[in-house]
């Protein structure tokens, strides 16, 4: 598989306006890239992936609501899309400007979920990109079209932030705990440990919900860890997700799922 294979078609993006810490919090929003997993029974792909769907996460900062997350997931032949869409709240679409678009492409295969190409955007700054090689086992970074890095995939399970949700929902639980895996955004990859899933009872918009939480913690920095509840009656579809960076923590709560 060549870097130039696969390119991330055009997708509407949306406008998030922000001051300087509000742009740090809208990269937070689509660098976790946790938000968008469904199963839709209406679309199921040959793998136990939904063929489409979309879904809709309100995100908290803090004690500030930051607005929603929408994802959408699209099959494409032997290929799935993911695309990425930020809707601030009102207020802080009034306090600052910019636009922010994220795009995944991943597989299937019979060594479970591959990478194939993951870029972020966003306005006044420059494009950054990354391409997976998977028979060099390579990851090469881009800034602009331009190769910055190449550097050796690590010699663990590894995922684009967006492709994450994914891999859990077809990872099965039970192999989760202790295993290490690395989570590559558009600039680095970070190495993360798996402790063992907790069976826990949580309070939704819809009541109760039994879900198994999932945690990473990351190797290199204990201040650093993200958890994620899912739903093993609905494909472990994650509904709640939280990330705790240097004492904040940012928690994403599913609102809405929609097939397409």
């Amino acid at each position: 598989m060549t870097r130039s294979t696969f390119k991330a078609r055009a997708t509407p993006r949306s406008t998030f306006k922000a001051r300087a810490t509000q742009r740090a919090l809208a990269r937070v929003l689509l660098a976790l890239g946790l938000a968008g997993t469904a199963l839709m029974t209406p679309a199921i792909a040959d793998d136990g992936l939904p063929s489409r769907l979309t879904a809709e996460y309100e995100v908290i900062r803090g004690a500030i609501n930051l607005g929603t997350i929408k994802k959408t997931l699209k099959r494409d032949g032997d290929i799935y899309r993911v695309s990425s869409t930020v809707e601030p709240n009102p207020l802080i679409k009034m306090i600052a400007g910019g636009e922010a678009n994220e795009e995944a492409v991943f597989q299937v295969t019979a060594n479970g979920l591959r990478s194939v190409f993951y870029t972020e955007s966003r306005t006044g700054k420059p494009s950054h990109s990354v391409n997976f090689d998977w028979t060099r086992r390579t990851l090469t970074f881009e800034a602009d079209g331009k190769i910055t890095r190449t550097i050796n995939v690590p010699n663990i399970d590894t995922v684009d932030l967006s492709s994450l949700p994914f891999y859990l929902m077809l990872k099965p639980l039970k192999e989760l705990a202790g295993t290490s895996i690395g989570i590559v955004n558009s600039k680095h990859v970070g190495e993360y440990t798996f402790l063992k899933p907790i069976a826990e009872t949580i309070e939704t918009d819809d009541g109760p919900v039994d879900t198994w939480r999932i945690e990473k913690t990351r190797n290199d920095s204990a201040t650093r860890s993200i958890k994620v509840w899912v739903d093993p009656n609905r494909g472990n579809l994650p509904v709640r997700i939280q990330q705790l960076k240097d004492d904040t923590t940012t928690t994403f709560n599913l609102k809405t799922t929609a097939g397409m």
